[in-house]
């Protein structure tokens, strides 16, 4: 798969999303910093300055400055993560916060039930976690990834997104086809 069909399948499935009621990154930042020095009014008149509607319109560098995805509400990640993955994509560095915070919102562990991420993941449907799942799947083959992301990206599709891979599903229904087939 080429860089630009994996973004393709990223901007298909998000074409349409808008931030809504859920937490702007502006926001996250602010939940971050434990509401200091700002007041509630302040916090819901943040969202005001930012790109609210096209989440293909926010620059990199405002994801680069508010990388805050874990403090995004389930609304706020479903608006945010598609600009952040294309992000990864166009301007890979291992150590930024942007990368960082990216990746590891991907990263569920295996035996909790009660998994922050997961909460996070409640408003995606079936075609944008199927994204996800290929973004995660094919990463590794577009990009040379830095150790700790090489580690947690196949950590991620095996512990939560792999499920969603349809391409898998469909593959091991067709071996399961033909193995009936040939007994």
């Amino acid at each position: 798969m080429t860089i630009t069909q994996l973004k393709n399948i990223i901007l298909e499935a998000f074409v349409n999303v808008k931030l809504g009621d859920g937490m702007s990154l502006k926001q996250a930042d602010a939940c971050d910093n434990y509401g200091k020095g700002v007041t509630a009014e302040k916090i819901r008149d943040l969202r005001q300055t930012e790109i609210t509607n096209k989440w293909r319109d926010i620059p990199l560098e405002f994801l680069e400055e508010y990388g805050y995805v874990a403090h995004l509400d389930a609304e706020g990640y479903r608006y945010y993560i598609p600009a952040f993955m294309i992000s990864v994509i166009d301007d890979y560095e291992s150590a930024s916060m942007r990368v960082i915070g990216t990746l590891q919102s991907f990263y569920t562990h295996k035996d909790t039930s009660d998994n922050y991420n997961e909460r996070q993941f409640s408003l995606l449907d079936a075609k944008q976690k199927e994204a996800i799942a290929i973004y995660l799947s094919e990463l590794p083959n577009v990009l040379t990834l830095g150790l700790h992301d090489s580690r947690n990206v196949p950590r991620a599709l095996q512990n939560y997104w792999g499920q969603f891979l349809k391409s898998q599903i469909d593959e091991k229904s067709e071996g399961q086809k033909s193995t009936e087939i040939l007994n």
